[in-house]
């Protein structure tokens, strides 16, 4: 009987760890946080816009570094300035633990599109979210 209670006990820990292994792979390193835009079009709502650019690069992003556990990205569009057929974006994100909010870094990124005509809701969308992965993928690097 001892036996059979011990094989029981042993399955169920087996089972535990097995079922909470992919569980825990399945969490992702790195959440999004906050989203802000100082930056106000009345033609396109920039800060989803920032938000649906983050989301999809938090998706495929890569932390082999993140050994702090679980952490938050918070993304900021600060900037969009038109200068003759340049369009330059600006975001900013900050990178701090989930546990605490210890704010481990600060990146930046930037963007430009070239264009001969004036800045349409494509335009401005196709800026922030190239600014969005330039600030997302210098994460791993903030981490080392």
């Amino acid at each position: 009987m001892k036996r059979v209670a011990g094989a029981l006990v042993g399955a169920g820990v087996l089972a535990t760890v097995t079922a909470t292994g992919p569980l825990l792979a399945a969490v992702p390193r790195v959440s999004l946080g906050e989203v802000s835009t100082s930056v106000v079009r009345s033609d396109v709502d920039l800060g989803e816009v920032l938000r649906a650019a983050v989301k999809e690069q938090l998706a495929t992003l890569e932390t082999p570094h993140a050994e702090r556990g679980p952490l938050i990205l918070s993304a900021a569009l600060v900037r969009m300035e038109t200068d003759g057929a340049r369009v330059t974006c600006v975001v900013s994100a900050t990178l701090r633990t989930a546990r605490g909010g210890t704010m481990l870094a600060i990146v930046e990124g930037r963007a430009g599109v070239v264009t001969d005509e004036p800045l349409t809701p494509l335009l401005a969308r196709r800026a922030v979210e190239a600014a969005a992965h330039a600030a997302v993928v210098r994460v791993p690097d903030a981490l080392r």
